[in-house]
């Protein structure tokens, strides 16, 4: 039996490593949580209450996996500025660096969409598997490569899913707004944005969301101020075990409720806790060393497996509804999830198997 993890660095390193590929698990949950399929605004599938499905499906999409994204955004923020002295240089190497582990596979992937897009496009058969008409013109470039205002609302990039990325690119750019907002409001600075955030008071712009903004500020606070994101969390770790399940059940139940959103956004607060005390009491008491899962790379691709949902559950629920089972939908939903990350990991270990280099170039090479 290993010993274990006593060192505070240590453990927060193998703690974020061994949260990342549950988190991407969340993401992959949360673009799969309909029961229906639109194609060319027609809905297929059962929209009939199925109260056992809907429940479980709002539980794991909904609650529990919208944990995922800000967690992402609170570990970046903290991973970026971790032992740093912020500079000009450091600045500018930073720059440079997430240009190839950002920048590189946003654009590789969204361009890779619009050319799946323009295929399907022009054979019959499949065209309606595609929301969006294709259109070779600098303004549909534009949308879908970034996204734009419609209706007062921010659309994302085609690949839709990298959308964190984008926002992520965004943050990573005004860094040196970060620190400066940080250094000088501190922990003031931090609960303005939480306050925003918690009720949903932000401006409408592709790119800039206030999801991105409040958790990579936040995590980019504790790390300026030199504290363990883990040992930070375990400081109330016996409280966050009993409230968090119980906002999570007071989040399943107040589900078309006015005060939902509170709670929901409150509910992620104490998940992102309660997860990384999962994570830390996992590595204290594992009996094998912790290894990096490596699944920045894997993201890409899972990412990727998921942006075009609707091509896999197509098929998927066309079998299930000419079969007329009683459960195609609830079948659909969980078949596709698992269908998604079986996909996304055989395509990164068979790509990196293949092609080492260019899996590495398509993924950021981290």
């Amino acid at each position: 039996m290993q010993p274990t993890v006593t060192n505070p660095e240590t453990l927060q390193s193998q703690v974020i490593d061994l949260l990342r590929f549950p988190l991407i698990i969340g993401v992959v949950f949360i673009h799969n949580a309909s029961s229906t399929l639109s194609i060319q605004g027609v809905e297929f599938g059962n929209s009939s209450p199925l109260p056992i499905h809907d429940a479980c499906s709002q539980l794991f999409s909904e609650i529990l996996g919208r944990v995922a994204v800000p967690l992402f955004f609170l570990i970046s923020g903290f991973l970026f500025f971790l032992n740093l002295n912020f500079s000009k240089q450091t600045y500018a190497k930073k720059l440079r660096t997430r240009a190839k582990t950002l920048l590189i596979p946003y654009l590789f992937w969204n361009c890779s969409v619009i050319l799946l897009h323009f295929v399907l496009h022009h054979i019959p058969s499949l065209d309606a598997l595609i929301n969006n008409r294709f259109e070779f013109t600098p303004h549909y470039l534009l949308q879908s490569l970034w996204g734009e205002i419609v209706d007062g609302k921010a659309t994302l990039p085609i690949a839709y899913p990298f959308w964190f990325i984008r926002d992520l690119m965004v943050l990573v750019v005004l860094t040196p707004l970060v620190y400066t907002y940080v250094k000088k409001l501190g922990v003031y600075g931090i609960l303005l944005l939480s306050v925003l955030w918690l009720f949903g008071w932000w401006f409408t712009l592709p790119g800039l969301s206030i999801v991105a903004v409040f958790f990579f500020t936040l995590g980019a606070w504790i790390s300026i101020n030199r504290r363990n994101l883990v040992l930070e969390a375990e400081k109330v770790k016996y409280p966050i075990l009993v409230l968090y399940p119980a906002l999570v059940i007071a989040d399943l139940l107040t589900k078309g409720n006015g005060a939902n959103l509170f709670i929901h956004n409150v509910g992620i607060l104490l998940g992102i806790l309660f997860w990384l005390n999962v994570g830390a009491s996992s590595i204290r008491t594992m009996v094998i060393t912790i290894t990096k899962y490596k699944t920045v790379k894997a993201a890409s691709v899972l990412g990727f497996s998921h942006i075009n949902t609707n091509f896999l559950t197509g098929v998927i629920s066309q079998g299930s509804w000419m079969a007329n089972t009683k459960n195609a939908v609830a079948e659909r939903n969980l078949l596709g999830r698992i269908t998604i990350v079986l996909i996304g990991l055989s395509s990164y270990y068979l790509l990196r198997k293949i092609s080492p280099s260019f899996t590495n170039f398509i993924t950021g090479g981290r």
